[in-house]
């Protein structure tokens, strides 16, 4: 079967998903990635970094390549302005726009139409707002994102295929278009697979019907936005430490931004000192939910979590857990790498971080525990303090999650506190709970994180039976790991940064206010 010539049009500043689609339509059978357009009269910033960042950034500078040199080094990349020739001499079976603004004047150059996501239902509401902001307004439960098609007028004249997403309770115009974005993806990936194998089923639609519009003001919108932050960050406030301990930590985060803008060229010289030796840290960061219904005080806003994927993937290399290792085990590791590791197995994680994380191309670790999971009940720290809608993901959900490429380790059979256990009961907690997520995913297990994490909750037995069964354990009370080229067992992780000015310092070598790139990891934990 002949080629099937496709040509992308990006009408605002190619974003980091867009490059890892055009990859992956590319190793499609018969798809020919034949050209990338970008229209740079429609760039737009994709995420606004605060004051603070431009000081930083002249020691710590983003060193990931431009999104748009990403694309041009996959296939011939022009600009709107100079398309005209290149559609003179190329013949192009499909047109595919990805964000902004519809480029009619280019509608008419595929010979198929041109598939685009309509960020709402097209049979109920134009696509001139952004997403989410008509169902926000008017109350719904849910956004539908869709696939449709345009003729050569630019009218959109088929609905191809549709995501339909849940809009949680602090959801708002910021967390949506995330969330849509990520869906948007996966959803132009599957419905040109699907038209290559000609198996597309269309809904037509008449684009003289009439739909709502709701348009409101920007000051209305902003106004919104603040409400729901405001309230959500309310509800995240954790039921421990007391609230003057809480005070006290949120002073020394910003006291230790503080410190690290002022050491930050002495921090970056150290930096590129490690990078140059070969000695670079890898950062092992633990998350919990992800997800803007606050489940519980462990779940990370959605549109922060975005901030800080994008805030990493420019400043170091984001690597899955089985790299981190391997360079660390290595003893050489010339570039500063961050690992995600997200803990205790939240179904908000399968419904808002997996997405995301693909359509990003971001690995991940999960650990869960399979016997609370397994029997539909929640964790016991979430009960005891009141948070009765954390589900946990179910075990078709994890398996799912393992086969969608997400690395699946044991947590514990059901969260107990692994330095408290001794002889039998260890044994069962750390060998039952490999066996019983491998019965789970039908792949092996080779990673344990320790409940709670701490110092307190290792123990050297643990360590002893854990190497008997698993290859790696990691612990959660903070720290880096260097490369030392010796078969290590026990890694460090941090906690998990609940926002920008936590993650900055972390991520350059602050983590406590003791020596850079300081890790405490005890003798008899090794």
């Amino acid at each position: 079967m002949s080629e099937f010539h496709i040509v992308f049009f990006v009408s605002s500043t190619p974003a980091p998903e867009h490059a890892v689609l055009i990859e992956r339509v590319r190793r499609l059978d018969r798809a020919r990635i034949a050209a990338v357009v970008i229209d740079e009269t429609h760039d737009e910033a994709a995420i606004r970094w605060p004051l603070w960042m431009r000081w930083s950034n002249f020691f710590f500078p983003p060193r990931e390549e431009p999104s748009w040199r990403v694309l041009a080094s996959e296939a011939p990349c022009v600009s709107a302005n100079n398309a005209e020739a290149l559609f003179q001499t190329e013949q192009f079976d499909l047109g595919v726009h990805l964000g902004g603004a519809f480029p009619t004047e280019f509608a008419q150059k595929p010979a198929s139409g041109t598939l685009t996501i309509h960020p709402h239902d097209p049979l109920r509401f134009t696509d001139t707002t952004p997403p989410g902001v008509p169902e926000l307004y008017i109350g719904e439960k849910e956004i539908a994102v869709t696939a449709v098609f345009r003729d050569k007028a630019g009218e959109i004249i088929s609905l191809v295929d549709e995501r339909r997403l849940s809009i949680e309770r602090f959801d708002d115009e910021a967390s949506l278009g995330v969330k849509c974005g990520a869906a948007a993806a996966s959803l132009i990936l599957k419905t040109i697979d699907a038209y290559l194998n000609e198996s597309t089923s269309v809904t037509p639609i008449d684009p003289a019907a009439p739909r709502n519009e709701v348009q409101p003001s920007r000051s209305q919108r902003a106004a919104y936005s603040r409400k729901v932050r405001r309230a959500q960050a309310k509800a995240l406030i954790p039921p421990f430490p007391p609230r003057s301990k809480q005070v006290a930590l949120a002073a020394y985060q910003w006291f230790r931004l503080t410190a690290w803008l002022a050491l930050a060229p002495w921090t970056a010289a150290r930096l590129r000192r490690l990078e140059a030796e070969g000695r670079a840290p890898v950062v092992i960061l633990y998350y919990h939910g992800v997800g803007d219904a606050a489940e519980n005080w462990m779940a990370l806003p959605m549109i922060e979590f975005h901030r800080q994927v994008q805030y990493m993937r420019e400043r170091c290399d984001l690597v899955s857990l089985e790299d981190a290792l391997a360079r660390l085990r290595s003893g050489q590791n010339h570039r500063l790498a961050a690992a995600l590791t997200f803990d205790d197995g939240y179904e908000n994680f399968y419904h808002n971080a997996l997405p995301y994380l693909e359509a990003n191309g971001v690995p991940a670790a999960m650990f869960v525990c399979p016997r609370p999971a397994s029997a539909g009940e929640q964790l016991g720290h979430d009960v005891r303090f009141g948070y009765h809608f954390a589900r946990l993901m179910t075990p078709g959900q994890i398996r799912e999650t393992a086969a969608r490429g997400v690395t699946i380790g044991s947590h514990s059979t059901a969260h107990e506190d692994i330095g408290s256990l001794k002889g039998s009961a260890l044994e069962a907690a750390l060998r039952d709970s490999a066996r019983e997520i491998e019965e789970i995913t039908e792949r092996p297990v080779q990673y344990l994180s320790f409940p709670f994490g701490h110092q307190a909750n290792l123990s050297e037995e643990a360590i002893q039976v854990g190497k008997t069964v698993y290859d790696a354990v990691f612990s959660a009370y903070g720290g880096y790991n260097p490369p030392d080229a010796e078969n290590r067992f026990h890694f460090q992780r941090i906690a998990n940064p609940t926002n920008l000015h936590s993650l900055a310092p972390v991520l350059s070598g602050i983590h406590r206010l003791k020596r850079w790139f300081y890790s405490d990891r005890p003798a008899k934990f090794r």
